[in-house]
């Protein structure tokens, strides 16, 4: 799934609807970003999301490498 999405970095947030159309992916952990995708898929959906960052959570950072 990395490759077939092409995914440069980990963790990665992917919205990817029923019919495969990718409707948004955060790379790399960035709190404001995350919280945008969330906010889109709660908006679509009609579901609550997560407000980012949470208490605790780490600062933005690039990630890992998604591919070895």
């Amino acid at each position: 799934l990395v490759e077939a999405l092409d995914l440069e970095r980990l963790p990665a947030l992917v919205y990817l609807r029923q019919d495969r159309a990718i409707m948004g992916i955060a790379q790399g952990w960035d709190p404001e970003e995350w919280e945008q995708l969330g906010a889109l898929v709660g908006k679509v959906t009609s579901w609550s999301h997560p407000k980012l960052p949470a208490a605790g959570d780490p600062g933005p950072f690039e990630g890992s490498p998604a591919k070895g």
